[in-house]
């Protein structure tokens, strides 16, 4: 409510607006929530250029209401701008301030006559839609199966899969009978039933063993000191098992809506139990849930395997276990990089932490969000973007491209072969990276365009198909306020995760855009050493200009001097080599 995103326009289209681009393009959005926060120093429910963006640029046309209580005083604004429809707030606020916003004529009746007809639509649409009698338990089963799907096998020496016949086995912590299945606040929902890891793993392995280890404490602001018993306890047992199946991450408190995590460090309590765990045994799997990454780094070569479920909804539990004990295969891949440490995250220095002023929230790493500063900055990470174990063994072929040359209209399919050599169904993700090798631009090392999960049966075999268009190729242009493809060699990696590459093909792209514009303060030195702005001079200026911009002495000095071109109109040498109307024309002509 109280802070200010302070983020580049690049970032803006590149990073973050995609994510929305493709939502309104693939789901048809009835409704949308604007946000809280100010955007670049302007509150978001009365921000013309977020609502461009959305209303224009993304072609939105339906209902936007507020957050709870968003708005501040720029209710009339909020309208004016076409950025609220409904405020999520108490009604006779909003109503008595509109009601006088329209009497003193800064609000017309057809602004808020077409913000009530998106409303109509809504209702209308919502109305015509014949309810369905739920079958729960049909839908606790999808949610289990969504969450097999999800589930991420980031390390394993072998442990896994367990055997279902498995004895002596011990599992260790309290989130075993107290599953951390979402979000806090907002994020939370009731489920139809929440089954708990205890019970799912009894039903395979009836006389498992089970130990708290630490405690959970549901509450605001989340604070878990260790218990030296249940440690002692814990550490007991482990001594007699044969495997350890520990369940950690966060409780329920932790991550939520209102409130940011402090740091990505596992609760204090959960930390001195790993330490004295991994002390009497190695043979440890590490179950992890959370909603985002941990810090696991002084553990992970110390345990035989790490399962990140995330968040995976109330029947992430059985989802789980079956992943544990090979009923179901690993089917996620990670979908942000997990560091080495969090001085090495890119908002590290950026983020805000107990400002009492409202803060300037700066998004300061730019593009480079999650695998593209790590990449760009070559620092080494824990595991890799798209990173994700499987049960079975692939093999994926050489790539065809159906084209090598393309212009920007135009598509390019690339089919992939992959084969499960295992002797178990599986599935792999084929993923394809865009490099930009050739670009007189800063971009990302690679980024990823395009991606197929391929599932397969022991031996089968079949092509992962992908289809490059422009929006792979293109970069937002904030001197020219569009999206550009330059021409230039492409390469299209294409492998496992962004570490993992297998294959690097070429592309040429031709017929492109231009890259950048002249402007007034462009390098003098980049239009002399354009062809371009010397046949302009012979053609169309005097020939003393010409002769004036050809002098050795001062292309030394513009290649010496980062001088800018306006540079031309002043008495830089004794008299302007240009009038500001020849200047003006040059840089028109330069810009055709």
């Amino acid at each position: 409510m109280t802070t200010n995103s302070v983020v580049s326009e690049r970032a803006l289209r590149e990073v973050y607006l995609r994510a929305f681009e493709i939502a309104m393009a693939k789901g048809k959005p009835l409704s949308v929530m604007s946000s809280y926060n100010q955007v670049n120093g302007e509150w978001v429910n009365s921000n013309q250029h977020i609502c461009d963006l959305l209303r224009k640029d993304l072609g939105y046309d339906g209902v936007v209401v507020s957050d709870f209580a968003a708005i501040h005083h720029n209710k009339a604004e909020g309208h004016n701008c076409g950025m609220m429809d409904i405020e999520l707030a108490p009604v006779a606020i909003h109503s008595q301030e509109l009601f006088e916003a329209v009497k003193a004529g800064r609000v017309k009746e057809e602004t808020i006559d077409a913000g009530l007809e998106r409303v109509f639509d809504l209702v209308e649409q919502l109305y015509a839609t014949t309810p369905v009698e739920a079958d729960m338990e049909e839908l606790h089963e999808q949610a289990r199966i969504a969450a097999e799907k999800c589930i991420v096998l980031l390390k394993n020496d072998g442990i896994l899969p367990l055997e279902k016949t498995q004895t002596n086995l011990l599992l260790v912590g309290k989130l075993a009978e107290d599953p951390s299945y979402m979000g806090g606040g907002s994020g939370h929902m009731n489920g139809y039933r929440i089954d708990t890891y205890l019970d799912a793993v009894k039903e395979i392995v009836p006389d498992v063993n089970y130990v708290p280890g630490y405690q959970l404490i549901h509450d605001f602001p989340p604070a878990e000191p260790a218990v030296p018993e249940l440690i002692k306890e814990a550490v007991e047992a482990s001594k007699a098992a044969d495997k350890v199946v520990v369940f950690a991450g966060l409780g329920y408190c932790y991550e939520s809506e209102g409130y940011d995590r402090a740091d990505i460090q596992l609760p204090q309590g959960q930390k001195e139990l790993l330490d004295e765990l991994v002390k009497v045994t190695d043979k440890i799997v590490l179950v992890l849930s959370c909603g985002s990454v941990l810090d696991i780094s002084r553990w992970e070569d110390k345990v035989s395997a790490v399962v990140y479920n995330s968040l995976g909804g109330e029947a992430v539990a059985p989802a789980t276990v079956n992943i544990l004990f090979g009923n179901a295969e690993p089917g996620g891949r990670l979908a942000e990089t997990w560091p080495v440490c969090e001085e090495h995250t890119p908002a590290y220095l950026n983020f805000c932490r107990g400002c009492k002023d409202m803060p300037d929230v700066m998004y300061g790493e730019g593009i480079y969000v999650g695998y593209r500063w790590y990449e760009k900055r070559k620092l080494p990470v824990l595991y890799p973007f798209g990173h994700g174990l499987s049960y079975t063994s692939f093999e994926i072929g050489k790539p065809l491209l159906s084209k090598r040359n393309i212009t920007p209209e135009e598509t390019v399919e690339i089919r992939i072969p992959v084969k499960n050599t295992g002797t178990r169904a599986g599935s792999q993700v084929i993923q394809l990276y865009v490099a930009y090798p050739d670009s007189i631009t800063d971009h990302p090392v690679k980024e990823l365009k395009a991606f197929s999960k391929v599932s397969l049966e022991a031996g089968e075999s079949r092509e992962a198909v992908l289809a490059l268009d422009r929006k792979a190729f293109e970069f937002f242009s904030v001197s020219q306020d569009k999206w550009i493809v330059e021409d230039g060699g492409y390469e299209l990696c294409i492998g496992t995760s962004c570490a993992d590459i297998l294959y690097r093909e070429l592309l040429m792209v031709t017929g492109g855009d231009r890259p950048f514009i002249y402007t007034e303060m462009t390098p003098l030195a980049w239009f002399i050493a354009s062809e371009k702005y010397h046949e302009i001079l012979k053609a169309d200026l005097p020939p003393q200009v010409e002769n004036m911009m050809n002098q050795e002495t001062f292309e030394w000095c513009c290649l010496c001097v980062p001088l800018p071109y306006y540079k031309v109109t002043e008495p830089f040498l004794g008299t302007p080599m240009m009038t500001k109307e020849q200047a003006d024309y040059v840089l028109k002509k330069m810009n055709e």
